[in-house]
């Protein structure tokens, strides 16, 4: 296995990819969408890391970054940005980390091309944990409602 190569995921379907069907998840999450748009999704992500966390996806199925068009990669600069300057509007954080993991060894683990759009606070201690509690779906529509008011 190369660098940039995944490991056969232990879902037999892809949770990005059933986010984009609007279908429920395996594991039982629904998708709290912020804006759909013909080549992305952005939602509010489901583990609770920091509040406001937004993820942008490709709504092709694709593991990296390297697998993308460059049509599909320019749809999500541009709509990371947008979810950016939402959730900035929204929530007023301190500031923003923006972040995409490719291939296992960057901590890679949901093999579907994500951008992480995280609100960052002084009080947060800088760090980005792995891994949080499952955000109740009424709390993640919630925080998609607010954010939506702010998306151009």
């Amino acid at each position: 296995m190369s660098y940039f190569e995944l490991p056969k995921s232990r879902r037999e379907r892809c949770p990005f990819s059933d986010n984009v069907a609007g279908r429920v998840t395996e594991r039982g999450t629904r998708c709290a969408v912020v804006a759909e748009t013909e080549l992305t999704l952005t939602f509010v992500a489901p583990r609770r890391q920091h509040h406001g966390r937004l993820l942008v996806i490709s709504k092709r199925h694709v593991p990296t970054l390297l697998d993308l068009t460059d049509r599909e990669a320019a749809a999500i600069m541009r709509d990371t940005r947008r979810a950016a300057l939402a959730v900035t509007k929204a929530f007023k954080p301190d500031g923003l980390t923006i972040y995409q993991n490719n291939g296992v060894g960057a901590g890679h683990e949901i093999p579907h091309v994500h951008m992480h759009v995280v609100p960052r606070y002084h009080d947060d201690d800088g760090a980005i944990p792995r891994k949080g509690p499952v955000i109740a779906y009424e709390e993640r529509a919630e925080v998609a409602a607010r954010i939506k008011q702010f998306v151009t």
